[in-house]
């Protein structure tokens, strides 16, 4: 392999602020008038059982962080075959038929919304490097929880207590709608293929679910999105589904954080869904990248992802995508790897959400950490088994 030079650029958000003010100044539209409009007319039945699950699942998740467990409860169990004798309901179906069909004509847009900001940012953060080499490789990379849909009810997002920066996006795009991200010709896919670059884009994750005539039996996933091609050449897509769960993750029944609604706890969800990926590794113009989304990169060696999938097989580099995942000294998933780029949703000490791992030990690391530098840039360079990290201005 000869001279190689990969450029890092995260998605610096602004941190939380800048997701909720984009939420605030979209939600005033008259698609989300609509949608408040119709929870007015929500049914007294369902606002009545949803009000105890809310308390109930406040307990819940405090049991949780404390205690690794909510434990078994027998009142929540009642609450929950209540929950399901009150969907049985005609004028709760049809409330919430009248909920999804506003709700999936907002995401639409809000997707596209969406897209817009993240070309526009990539777009000034490549302009700024005209001088490449022809094959040089630029990463670019979305935090987790990046494609959700807009958080309208701001009850929910309190219930999560002190993990609400994290928590908060308990709104799952619909099916219908998170297809749009696969699509060969969506916008992002669109202005990859005038780059004229070899790109490789980790596009952060996707909430999404499964309709059901039952809602509580409604699947949720949390999909990480990846896109990539090389001058010349068509884009390819793939995605991975995050595998472990966290209680701070956000998947819900109608924003209610409630583990019985995680599909993939356990290794079940590997290789599940369009365009899914058997492995987490990418092996992209003579590099490997290895890849993990948040909890799945932490867990102890036999149960984190990549570690156990992957095992020994030498990684150049290994793309942490989360919200709320500092690379942290103890087990990393892949110890193979000779580098971990971190890209998170939550900024620490007010800082980019950007850092690198530079030895191939879990207690040295060297944290890209400078608010001056809008897009957490770096790049790497390798030649002749060297590699120097180099911070771009």
């Amino acid at each position: 392999m000869g001279k190689k030079i990969a450029r890092f650029l995260a998605f610096d958000n602004g941190r939380e602020d800048w997701r909720k003010k984009e939420e605030e100044t979209y939600n005033t539209g008259l698609i989300s008038k609509k949608i408040a409009d119709i929870r007015k007319g929500k049914p007294n039945q369902l606002i009545e059982i949803d009000a105890e699950l809310v308390l109930k699942t406040q307990e819940r998740v405090e049991n949780w962080v404390k205690f690794g467990s909510a434990g078994l409860d027998s009142s929540y169990i009642s609450l929950i075959a209540k929950k399901k004798e009150v969907n049985d309901l005609q004028e709760v179906k049809d409330y919430r038929k009248k909920m999804h069909e506003a709700k999936g004509e907002r995401q639409k847009n809000w997707i596209e919304h969406l897209m817009d900001k993240v070309i526009l940012f990539f777009e000034e953060g490549l302009e700024k490097y005209n001088n490449y080499r022809g094959d040089d490789i630029f990463v670019l990379m979305l935090p987790e929880f990046f494609w959700t849909d807009i958080v309208d009810n701001r009850k929910f997002y309190e219930i999560a207590g002190r993990y609400r920066e994290i928590a908060g996006y308990v709104s799952p795009l619909y099916e219908n709608e998170y297809e749009m991200l696969l699509a060969s010709n969506n916008k992002i896919v669109e202005w990859m293929k005038k780059q004229n670059k070899n790109i490789l884009f980790f596009a952060g994750t996707a909430m999404h679910k499964e309709f059901n005539q039952d809602p509580m039996q409604e699947k949720i996933y949390n999909t990480l999105l990846i896109y990539s091609v090389q001058k010349g050449r068509e884009v390819q897509i793939g995605t991975w589904n995050k595998v472990n769960y966290s209680p701070i993750d956000g998947f819900s029944i109608n924003g209610y954080v409630v583990r019985e609604k995680i599909p993939y706890v356990g290794r079940d969800v590997i290789g599940v869904g369009e365009k899914a990926l058997r492995m987490p590794v990418i092996n992209y113009d003579e590099l490997v990248f290895s890849f993990d989304i948040c909890l799945d990169y932490v867990l102890p060696d036999g149960y984190s992802v990549s570690n156990w999938m992957l095992s020994n097989q030498k990684a150049d580099f290994n793309i942490l995508i989360a919200g709320g995942m500092p690379i942290m000294s103890g087990n990393i998933s892949n110890k193979s790897a000779i580098h971990t780029i971190r890209c998170d949703k939550v900024s620490y000490d007010g800082e980019t959400c950007c850092s690198v791992r530079i030895e191939n030990w879990h207690d040295a690391m060297k944290d890209i950490r400078d608010t001056s530098i809008r897009y957490a840039d770096f790049e790497v360079v390798i030649e002749n088994n060297r590699r120097t990290i180099t911070k771009l201005s």
